[in-house]
């Protein structure tokens, strides 16, 4: 089910092109991706990303990316929460699900508040 848009904002042709990849180097499941970060582009923004899709475009391409380095799992877990090697120990503080890159393209655009991002 999609976000309150509906809308898929992003295509695997825009992000192979935001990658700067050829198409036929994305996984598999990059559809199933840009359908997962667009719901989260919409719910970070209560669906008013369709409004400026190509701030949305750029915003789930960036999410993708994130995920495609981390792993999309941490968008259901979170991220690593702390981190311990002998007497270092380091906790993370998590600003929430949306890509540092995503939340900056929604900034720009007005869609996303400066409160919700830091």
């Amino acid at each position: 089910m999609m976000g309150a848009s509906g809308m898929v904002y992003a295509t695997t042709d825009d992000l192979a092109a935001y990658l700067g990849k050829q198409e036929s180097e994305l996984p598999g499941d990059a559809a199933r991706l840009l359908e997962r970060a667009s719901e989260l582009v919409d719910f970070a923004t209560f669906g008013r990303a369709a409004g400026d899709p190509e701030a949305a475009k750029k915003a789930v391409c960036a999410q993708v990316e994130h995920w495609l380095l981390t792993g999309e799992e941490q968008a259901i877990t979170g991220p690593v929460q702390q981190a311990s090697l002998g007497s270092l120990s380091i906790t993370y503080t998590w600003r929430g699900p949306l890509a540092p890159r995503a939340v900056q393209h929604l900034l720009m655009a007005g869609l996303l508040s400066r409160a919700v991002a830091v």
